[in-house]
C-alpha cells in the first residue's frame, strides 16, 4: 500500500512453501502441523492437502492441519516439504493479520487436536 507503506501479506498468485525439518538428533514419528489464521477465513478446499479443522460458521475456516496419509519418520536434518498453500488476493486484505503454526510429534493423541 503506498499510502501506509505497508506490504500485504499475500498478493494474487502468491503461495506459500512450508518445509518441515527435524533439526534434533532422533527421528520424529507422527508428525501433524496445523495453521491458525486470525483475521482471515477460506473455504473448507481452498487448501489441498490440508484438512480445515476450524470454523466460524458465518466467515469460513480459519485453521487448518496437515496429517501425513501414512506413518512418515521425519529423520533429522532430512527436510520434507508440506502441501503448497495457494492464496488469491481476495483472502487476505489490508487488515492485520496473525498466524499461529504448531508443530509437534511422537506420542501425541491426534484425536485431540
Amino acid at each position: 500500500n503506498k499510502k501506509t507503506n505497508i506490504v500485504s501479506d499475500c498478493r494474487p498468485l502468491t503461495e506459500w512453501y512450508l518445509i518441515l525439518e527435524n533439526v534434533g538428533k532422533v527421528s520424529a514419528k507422527y508428525p501433524v502441523v496445523q495453521i491458525d489464521f486470525k483475521g482471515a477465513y477460506f473455504k473448507e478446499n481452498d487448501f489441498p492437502g490440508w484438512k480445515a479443522i476450524r470454523h466460524v460458521n458465518a466467515l469460513g475456516w480459519f485453521g487448518f492441519q496437515w496429517l501425513p496419509e501414512e506413518n512418515i519418520i521425519i529423520h533429522p536434518d532430512l527436510p520434507m516439504q508440506l502441501p503448497t498453500m495457494y492464496f488469491s488476493g481476495k483472502y487476505i486484505d489490508n487488515i492485520p493479520l496473525e498466524i499461529t503454526i504448531t508443530m509437534v510429534a511422537d506420542r501425541f493423541d491426534k484425536k485431540n487436536i
